[in-house]
Formats: C-alpha cells, sequence, structure tokens
C-alpha cells in the first residue's frame, strides 16, 4: 500500500483553531478543518472523518463526511474534549491524522 503525503496539514489545522458559538446538532466540520488561505483543495483527494476517542460524546461524525455538535460542554467540564481521525485517500494511497477538539462551555 502506498503512503500519501498530507504536506502543511500542520499550519491547515493551527489555523483552523476558532471559537464560535454553535448550536447542537449543527454541522462544525469546517470550524475545524479549514484550507489555508487562498489555496484550493485537490478534487483527487477523499476526506473521511471519524470518531476515536469522545469520552463525553460531543461530537458525533455523520456518514463519514461531516461532523456535529452533540451536545454543549457542561461549566467546568474535564471532559471536553474529543479526537477526531481524519482519513486523506487518493487512489491506493492513505494518510490519517488524529485531531484533538476542545469543546468550550457556552450558554445555551
Amino acid at each position: 500500500m502506498q503512503q500519501l503525503a498530507v504536506v502543511g496539514h500542520e499550519e491547515a489545522l493551527i489555523q483552523a483553531t476558532a471559537m464560535e458559538i454553535v448550536d447542537v446538532n449543527e454541522d462544525v466540520l469546517e470550524m475545524i478543518i479549514k484550507l489555508i488561505a487562498d489555496e484550493v483543495a485537490n478534487t483527487e483527494v477523499t476526506v473521511g472523518y471519524a470518531e476515536k476517542t469522545d469520552a463525553g460524546e460531543y461530537l458525533t461524525t455523520v456518514g463519514n463526511t461531516s461532523i456535529s455538535l452533540a451536545k454543549h460542554a457542561a461549566i467546568g467540564a474535564v471532559d471536553n474534549t474529543a479526537v477526531i481521525t481524519i482519513t486523506f485517500t487518493k487512489g491506493t494511497a492513505t494518510a490519517t491524522i488524529d485531531v484533538t477538539v476542545t469543546i468550550e462551555p457556552q450558554d445555551e
């Protein structure tokens, strides 16, 4: 099996950090993963998402194509992180990275 190089993914993930108020069941994929400004996605690469760890059950991956907020974090929550595995595929080559998402408490 070939390996797919995901060049520059660290910078892309750092730039995706954002604090936004969202509703339960809202798609949060674009808040977690964003392209670097002025970059274009390679249409030959497919991207999939899966929950790796989420003790607080804050996020839900939907059909391997989106991520939604399942519930808000409580004030003082200590289990308010989730890890999402992102898989990049081009032909028979794949690459995966894990992204830690922190769900901050917010007023409902």
